[in-house]
């Protein structure tokens, strides 16, 4: 689910920058791309139930939602934590499937989103870019997964052509 960029920009720079092919999937009816426009609060329930229904119907296992900024760029804080508990929460966790939330921060900002999430979250990976000397460097941490024993140091992060996200440990 997208609330920023249209399908075909998303299959342009998923193919360009990390060589990875998604009109497959999609014509094969493996992936489905949702594309929304960023709503008014009072428009956002119409959107979640065309979402829990995409996610029902197709028996989906993965939500992605890009991102979670732009979806609650418009709304109070107790219409986000309604939505993250009923909508994310209820609705699609029955359906076992596993929901993905972008949320991007500025870098060198501490706090993680709007404050609510981390609460309601069965995992919170933070992906984040940091200055070290002269160069943007990224790195991962898993702040927290229900029901898993994790590390909690930080992981260097590689995105390689093709293949996608690999972790490598950071030297101490």
């Amino acid at each position: 689910m997208s609330l920023l960029e249209s399908k075909e920009v998303f299959e342009r720079n998923m193919s360009s920058s990390y060589g990875l092919d998604l009109k497959t999937p999609m014509e094969q009816g493996k992936l489905k791309f949702l594309e929304f426009a960023p709503l008014s609060s009072s428009a956002s329930s119409d959107m979640f139930s065309q979402i829990v229904k995409v996610v029902l119907d197709a028996g989906a296992k993965r939500l992605v939602i890009d991102s979670l900024n732009a979806l609650f760029s418009d709304m109070p804080i107790s219409e986000q934590r309604r939505v993250l508990e009923i909508v994310v929460n209820n609705m699609i966790k029955e359906a076992q499937c596993t929901v993905i939330g972008i949320l991007e921060q500025s870098i060198g900002r501490e706090g993680i989103g709007f404050g609510i999430e981390e609460f309601v979250a069965d995992g919170l990976v933070v992906f984040e870019s940091y200055v070290d000397g002269l160069e943007v460097k990224r790195r991962a941490v898993i702040r927290k997964m229900r029901g898993s024993m994790h590390s909690s140091r930080y992981q260097g992060i590689l995105f390689k052509t093709a293949e996608g996200l690999s972790f490598f440990p950071l030297a101490e």
